[in-house]
């Protein structure tokens, strides 16, 4: 399962909000909730006895709405996806835990209110969690 999995079951219940990648192109509409997420920082992690067995990156999500009533579920309905989030035998990725969040804010260039959230992602080696 990926990150955007991940974070698109979040949104089935945020009426319509959908999620983008960092790269992507994403809406400019003043009525439209959305999310944007990329991975900030990630490397290869090491204990005593050498390679550890998992890879840990950092992402962040930044969740945009046009009022902070609409934008308020939606954060919720990531940090449940999210925060904490533990994978079982058929799933690569280890662990998901919230690491910062900043309150709503009012974004001036993309007139609606945002927040942001920030998650490590533990995961096994090799596995893309774009």
């Amino acid at each position: 399962m990926a990150i955007q999995d991940i974070i698109d079951s979040a949104l089935s219940g945020c009426g319509g909000a959908t999620a983008y990648p960092g790269d992507a192109f994403y809406p400019k509409g003043d009525d439209v909730s959305y999310i944007v997420y990329w991975r900030v920082a990630g490397e290869e992690q090491y204990s005593h006895d050498g390679p550890a067995t998992a890879e840990t990156s950092r992402w962040q999500v930044e969740i945009y709405a046009p009022t902070v009533k609409e934008l308020n579920p939606i954060i919720a309905a990531v940090l449940t996806a999210m925060n904490g989030l533990s994978g079982d035998n058929d799933d690569s990725i280890h662990g998901s835990f919230r690491k910062g969040r900043q309150d709503p804010m009012w974004d001036i260039d993309a007139r609606r209110y945002f927040a942001t959230l920030d998650f490590e992602v533990n995961v096994e080696p090799g596995f893309s969690t774009t």
